[in-house]
């Protein structure tokens, strides 16, 4: 990093250094020659490059790259532009102080996030990711299924339900290792004359919760993430049997078969056109600069003005 510079704004990184840190994203090295015309590379350009890139790997599917490049990105920010970011706090304090607290929300976020991070380890760190997979590939799984979220069932509120011919199923769905009081609530729903059979889905089960769930009549699925080789962002959910508490419904049936058709596709929709990405970036910036000269007149004003309070009537006079 250049040292030197006076001007949080005028710090760059070489060209060549982006190369050496993105060189295990393939074919970064063109994307960085055709982006930047010059061998150092500014704040300025550096983040509108960032957001866009992030996106492009993320609409063509490149989720492993997209997660490097993400986490490379800010490594990067924090190296060589802290004083950018130095820079925007000071000015949203300026401005705040001049106009109000509620200027903050207007301070720009120059880091990215990885947009596929709904995983830690073997589990979804969120059940509501695990539910909207779920729904999502199931609701499109039979044409003669109808598959609703979060419905009230006999006494419970079910994270998936499935109705299909006489058949009825509702899903209850745990993220973490399922325990003896899920069982229970699973079972909810079958009270209330509600004809649901119940299935508890969990990322894993002690051997007194089946014998449990075996006692409730209800059938039990253990989801479990997969990950295609040389890659760290899951695929595709299975859902493997655990117990037979009961007949299967063809409906569970069904949800078997699907293992056998690469399991419950993970898709990530949050991407957006790189090309607007990068225009809402562009903005981003120009927002930063007028809110420094904003920032910067305020202060400017404040050098000219003189407030001092009389010691007699207490009255404040501008000088």
């Amino acid at each position: 990093m250049n040292q030197s510079v006076l001007n949080p704004l005028e710090i760059t990184i070489p060209k060549n250094t982006l190369k050496q840190r993105f060189n295990d994203i393939c074919d970064i090295d063109k994307v960085i020659d055709s982006t930047f015309k010059y061998t150092d590379v500014s704040f300025i350009n550096f983040y509108p490059f960032g957001v866009s890139v992030s996106e492009i790997l993320g609409k063509y599917e490149r989720y492993n790259d997209h997660r490097i490049f993400v986490n490379t990105y800010n490594s990067l920010l924090i190296e060589y532009f802290q004083p950018v970011l130095d820079l925007t706090k000071e000015v949203y304090r300026i401005i705040s102080v001049a106009e109000g607290l509620f200027t903050v929300f207007g301070m720009g976020d120059f880091s990215l996030y990885d947009k596929t991070d709904r995983f830690k380890d073997d589990k979804f760190t969120s059940e509501l990711f695990l539910e909207s997979v779920l729904f999502e590939s199931l609701k499109f799984w039979d044409m003669d299924w109808v598959v609703k979220r979060q419905q009230h069932i006999g006494e419970g509120l079910a994270d998936i339900c499935i109705t299909s011919d006489n058949e009825k199923i509702a899903i209850e769905l745990k993220k973490d290792r399922a325990q003896r009081k899920d069982v229970y609530q699973t079972y909810e729903y079958t009270k209330a004359n509600s004809g649901y059979k119940a299935v508890l889905i969990a990322s894993d089960f002690d051997d007194s919760v089946i014998e449990l769930a075996d006692e409730m009549d209800i059938n039990c699925y253990k989801y479990c993430l997969a990950t295609p080789l040389k890659e760290e962002v899951p695929s595709a959910v299975y859902l493997d049997p655990i117990n037979n508490a009961r007949e299967k419904t063809n409906i569970e049936i069904n949800l078997e078969i699907i293992n056998e058709c690469d399991g419950h596709p993970i898709h990530f929709n949050g991407f957006k056109d790189p090309l607007k990405a990068e225009m809402k970036a562009i903005n981003s910036i120009k927002k930063l600069f007028s809110d420094i000269h904003k920032a910067a007149d305020y202060l400017q004003k404040q050098k000219h003005e003189r407030i001092v309070c009389c010691p007699h009537c207490n009255n404040n006079f501008r000088l």
